[in-house]
C-alpha cells in the first residue's frame, strides 16, 4: 500500500527545544501544513517509530529529522538500531545537526541517511532547509507503515 503525502509526518529527534521551535515557525512561515512529532533523544525516537511501524491507529509514514548530539542515545546509535531492525530499516532519515565534522558526515552516510544537513545560524537559511524538506515530502512516494513488507523503501514518484 502506498501512503498519501498528506499522511507523511516529520519526526524530529532532537533535544534542542530551540530547533523544534524554529522548525514549527519555519513550517508556519512557509504555509506548510506538516504534522510534526518530537522526540528528545534516540530512545524516545525509537519508541515513536516502533509505534508507527506496529500498525493500528498510530500508523503513518514519517520522515525523520535527526540530530546527532543527544543524551541517552545519540543520533548515530539511533541510526544503527533503525538500520538493524527489519521493520524500521527503510525509514527515511535526514540528519539535521550542528556538526559538520567529516567523521560524523561519513558515519551517517554509511548508515544510509537520505541526506546530511548542517543546521545554519541564520533563520532564513534554516527556513530554506525546511522548505526543501517540505517540498521533498510532497514529491515522494513512501509505502505505508501498514504494509506487510519488512522493508519500506523510498521510491521516486517520477514527478
Amino acid at each position: 500500500m502506498v501512503a498519501s503525502n498528506d499522511e507523511i509526518r516529520f519526526l524530529i529527534v532532537d533535544d534542542d527545544d530551540v530547533c523544534q521551535l524554529l522548525l514549527d515557525r519555519a513550517l508556519k512561515d512557509l504555509g506548510a501544513r506538516v504534522p510534526v512529532i518530537t522526540a528528545v533523544d534516540g530512545i524516545e525516537g525509537l519508541e515513536v517509530l516502533r509505534q508507527v511501524s506496529g500498525g493500528g491507529d498510530a500508523s503513518f509514514p514519517v520522515i525523520v529529522l535527526l540530530d546527532l548530539r543527544m543524551p541517552r542515545m545519540n543520533g548515530l546509535e539511533f541510526l544503527e538500531v533503525v538500520r538493524a531492525d527489519p521493520k524500521l530499516r527503510g525509514t527515511t532519515v535526514f540528519v539535521l545537526s550542528t556538526s559538520s565534522q567529516r567523521h560524523d558526515v561519513e558515519a551517517a552516510h554509511s548508515l544510509g541517511v537520505a541526506g546530511y544537513l548542517v543546521k545554519p545560524d541564520d533563520y532564513e537559511d534554516f527556513k530554506d532547509i525546511i522548505a526543501m524538506l517540505s517540498h521533498y515530502r510532497r514529491q515522494i512516494v513512501l509505502p505505508s507503515p501498514r504494509s506487510d513488507s519488512p522493508t519500506r523503501l523510498l521510491q521516486s514518484s517520477g514527478k
